[in-house]
């Protein structure tokens, strides 16, 4: 990246932040002011050759907070000083590189921290690794002179350090977090971790105010998706509860006027509203009021679906069929990221199935072509943006996680073969790049072959693990009857096992691992909609209807008789009782009647459920009375993959 000049504080900190902070104010012949990317050779380069300590500065473009930082305390003249004469600085912005973001990871941004000229962070008691911390620090708030005292301690303790054999302490303390980081243990993963995972998010609930967290308060959406499906396989009201307490918390973020969903609250009692709005945190919020007007019936949580629904569409919509990353109260560049704008096509395609919304899926739609067609390639994976904004951003596992699930839930609602084409070429890009060969677990992205050791070790994303099983054990259940050398089973339970012997996030996060190994052990329900569902409005609100019933885990099959692959699967299954459009439920080895009209779902499932039931045991024999039969076992449950 070529040197640009500063521009006036908090005048242009868009064209700022989208050069990663240029140089700071200098004179044309002395570059000693210079900020750079990470991925540039030239901040190493100077700092070897100087050998001074890099200033590793991570900010975040939405937060005010990261805009005060960089347009008055970093030119201020005292830090300007101390970072001109002892630090080569690099700035990264943390939502273009989550991957440098989660190794140099802080409690919040905007942050600074020491690295040596290797990449290294630069520790306090680096002899006693088990004692090292990293000379980093959370700058929220924080004054210049207060920043430029501890600007000038750090420099000053990397030289006496490294005039001592730091170089040496540092890469071992390194060494030991990286591997209290990437503790593995054998593991297996079994049925009961769901009901372990059950436990955890049970026991985090705040059944007072509402939540999973003391504080701050904010969305954890794999924990109302465990409660709620513990809820519905047991009967759990207390999960219920949670999961409700959860949402009505969340209720309390959306945005007045124009039905966005804030990050979080500070408080418990969920004020103190921090007015950020991330794309990501509003498709969640999407999905789980959508999830839970799907279980409950209530109309408050569709009308709360809505909202969010109606914001998505509008002010976070760009033109060019993309979502921007974050709105705040900052005026920001409408950035659009892959996987944020797939996460939002999904949480429309399931909010357009429970409201009967077609302009949410044509909007859907709208944003995972845009993906397609500016960042996916056959074979490539896919870019975490369609351009980059600085140099060397690479294939993340968020992004290919992320449109994965949504060519999934379009290939659900639609049939149409190409969804389930990238999908698959997607999963094999996962499987044949991203899998750890030893473990089986997905890592965040492909580690460096060489350059600073953080980047040459593989994190292992626990949310992203445990959402890429279900996906490859929703793979296995749409192809195991295809004659396909692929098996995508095994991939998954290799996730589930490593990740089964690695220490989990204690509380609610352990909700991705409940529904996962649920999922994963116990198999799905089956929607079998006979028909084209885009042959008209019955079809459409025919396939809808029967997505809505309160199945724990269900999957939908589309067999169009146009198609001959698919008609003769319709003749073998012995589903051709209608003329389509036709439904059918399955569950295990039971298949239901046709319904051919939504209003007949209802007692459908319920028939359904009814032959599910073991039958009642009979009363004893008396003596003398014929033998009698013995009660015979209940349906077998979907097999695991």
């Amino acid at each position: 990246m070529k040197s640009k000049q500063f521009r006036p504080p908090l005048l242009a900190l868009a064209a700022l932040l989208l050069a990663s902070l240029s140089p700071l104010s200098r004179a044309a012949d002395e570059p000693a002011g210079e900020w750079y990317h990470f991925d540039e050779a030239e901040p190493w380069r100077r700092a070897q050759t100087l050998d001074r300590p890099i200033l590793l500065v991570i900010t975040a473009r939405w937060s005010a907070e990261s805009n005060r930082f960089l347009g008055e305390v970093l030119t201020a003249p005292a830090v300007a000083e101390v970072i001109r004469t002892q630090f080569v600085g690099i700035v990264v912005d943390a939502d273009a590189r989550p991957d440098l973001r989660d190794r140099y990871v802080t409690p919040g941004w905007p942050s600074v921290t020491i690295l040596t000229p290797k990449g290294d962070p630069v520790y306090f008691k680096p002899d006693k690794p088990e004692k090292a911390k990293p000379v980093r620090m959370t700058v929220t708030g924080v004054p210049a002179d207060t920043l430029a005292d501890f600007l000038r301690e750090a420099a000053a303790w990397y030289r006496v350090a490294s005039s001592q054999g730091g170089a040496t302490s540092f890469a071992g303390a390194l060494a030991a977090e990286i591997r209290e980081r990437d503790v593995q243990r054998p593991g297996k993963s079994s049925p009961s971790d769901a009901e372990a995972g059950f436990e955890q998010v049970r026991s985090s609930a705040d059944l007072i105010q509402g939540g999973f967290t003391k504080t701050p308060k904010y969305l954890i959406p794999e924990a109302v998706e465990a409660a709620l499906l513990a809820w519905r396989l047991d009967g759990a009201q207390e999960l219920r509860a949670a999961a409700e307490g959860q949402m009505r918390g969340v209720r309390n973020l959306i945005d007045a006027a124009d039905g966005g969903v804030h990050r979080l609250a500070i408080r418990e009692d969920w004020s103190g509203i921090v007015p950020e709005r991330m794309l990501t945190g509003n498709a969640a919020a999407l999905e789980a009021f959508a999830e839970l007007w799907r279980a409950t019936g209530t109309q408050a949580w569709l009308d709360d679906a809505r909202r969010v629904a109606g914001f998505l569409m509008g002010p976070m919509s760009n033109t060019d069929g993309s979502f921007v990353h974050a709105l705040s109260s900052e005026t920001l560049p409408r950035m659009a990221y892959t996987g944020s704008t797939a996460r939002a096509a999904r949480a429309l395609l399931r909010f357009a199935v429970i409201a009967d919304d077609d302009a949410a899926r044509a909007r859907a739609l709208k944003a995972i072509q845009w993906i397609e067609a500016t960042a996916w390639s056959r074979g490539r994976g896919v870019r975490h943006a369609p351009v980059e904004t600085e140099p060397g951003i690479p294939v993340l596992l968020d992004d290919q996680v992320a449109l994965l699930g949504a060519e999934l839930e379009l290939y659900e609602q639609t049939g149409r073969s190409a969804s389930m084409e990238r999908a698959l070429d997607i999963a094999r890009f996962l499987r044949d790049n991203l899998r750890d060969p030893k473990t089986g677990a997905l890592r965040d992205r492909i580690p460096l072959t060489g350059g600073p050791r953080l980047m040459q070790s593989a994190i292992t994303p626990y949310e992203d693990n445990y959402e890429a099983a279900r996906l490859f054990a929703r793979l296995h259940y749409y192809t195991r009857t295809e004659h396909s050398e692929e098996r995508w089973a095994p991939v998954a339970g290799a996730i589930l096992d490593s990740m089964a012997g690695r220490p989990a996030p204690l509380g609610a996060k352990q909700g991705a691992r409940a529904v996962a190994a649920y999922e994963y052990h116990e198999g799905p329900a089956w929607v079998i909609f006979v028909g084209n569902p885009d042959s008209g409005v019955l079809s459409r609100r025919l396939l809808d209807a029967a997505a809505r019933l309160p199945f724990p885990f269900r999957l939908r099959k589309i067999l169009d008789p146009a198609v001959p692959a698919d008609f003769e699967r319709i003749e073998t299954d012995g589903l051709a009782q209608k003329e389509p459009p036709a439904v059918y439920l399955r569950q295990g080895t039971v298949t239901s009647a046709a319904a051919i009209q939504p209003q007949e779902l209802d007692k459908l499932y319920a028939d359904l459920q009814d032959m599910l039931k073991p039958p009642e045991p009979e009363a004893a024999a008396k003596p003398g009375d014929p033998a009698l039969k013995k009660p015979q076992p209940p349906a077998k449950k979907p097999g695991a993959p």
